[in-house]
């Protein structure tokens, strides 16, 4: 990087990062309607410009943050439990070295630094199901435990080990339950909670509180000759709820808090025209 605006110091500089990321997979046939499988790798992961754009001394560029690496392993299935219903199920582990990390956040600029250790285990679980002719439902599940595996010290505090990583939901569920009664007519309606996140890593500030939302839509489309036309209408948070829709990672004047959008519309339209 060069820097042409000397009048703060010049923050001039170049960093390289190399790193091998092999993986490795396999997958088996246990039954004709269940897969069952495992893989392994490694993974790096550089810091992004805004990462390293206030993170040296004085805040400077910080080109002395390391890239975070990482082993993980996954196994799974994948299953038909009948003729309309399909299922996935993963757990998994990441154990992660010099996480990136929030060291402070103050006046919308953000500091990073390298964590020691952290650890990720969790499980997915997938399921589709169409339940007739006109109705399909999926659901989807995720929950991690996202942990600090070693003490570290960050902008003058000690992070012990096992503390939860800020910004992460420990559960989250989807659901949607979608209705297709003609061709030229669909309609959905979906569901997401969100568990609690922590916003800070000393995990002592009030948490954010889970929520649950609910959206809606419907769908529309015609035909004339070649040319489709669809229109569509969307209602997001259905039922207004008032909720923390983000967070800001280790804000240095405990504003962490960021509310979600109260209920909102969508109309949107659009043509197709399929060439001979």
């Amino acid at each position: 990087m060069d820097d042409r605006f000397l009048s703060n110091g010049d923050d001039s500089g170049s960093v390289t990062y190399r790193e091998l990321t092999p993986t490795l997979g396999a997958s088996y046939a246990l039954l004709p309607d269940l897969n069952i499988y495992a893989s392994w790798g490694k993974g790096l992961e550089t810091p992004t410009l805004n990462e390293l754009s206030y993170s040296g001394p004085d805040n400077s560029f910080g080109f002395e943050l390391k890239p975070a690496t990482s082993e993980q392993i996954e196994i799974g299935l994948k299953a038909r439990l009948a003729q309309a219903t399909s299922l996935q199920l993963a757990l998994f582990q990441i154990d992660t070295d010099d996480e990136l990390v929030v060291e402070s956040a103050n006046g919308g600029r953000s500091r990073f630094q390298n964590a020691a250790q952290t650890r990720r285990r969790g499980l997915e679980l997938a399921l589709e199901s169409r339940l007739s002719d006109t109705l399909r439902a999926n659901l989807a599940y995720t929950e991690i435990d996202a942990t600090y595996s070693k003490d570290f010290t960050s902008n003058g505090r000690l992070i012990e080990e096992g503390n939860h990583l800020p910004g992460i939901p420990a559960r989250t569920l989807y659901g949607e339950l979608a209705w297709q009664p003609l061709d030229w007519f669909s309609t959905a309606v979906e569901g997401l909670y969100r568990s609690q996140l922590y916003v800070e890593d000393s995990n002592t500030a009030k948490t954010a509180p889970s929520h649950a939302l609910f959206n809606w839509q419907a769908r529309f489309e015609q035909k004339a000759g070649a040319l489709t036309f669809n229109q569509v209408l969307r209602i997001d948070n259905l039922l207004d709820r008032e909720y923390i829709g983000s967070v800001i990672v280790g804000d240095g004047n405990g504003r962490y808090y960021e509310p979600g959008p109260e209920r909102a519309w969508y109309v949107g339209a659009g043509v197709q025209y399929q060439f001979d």
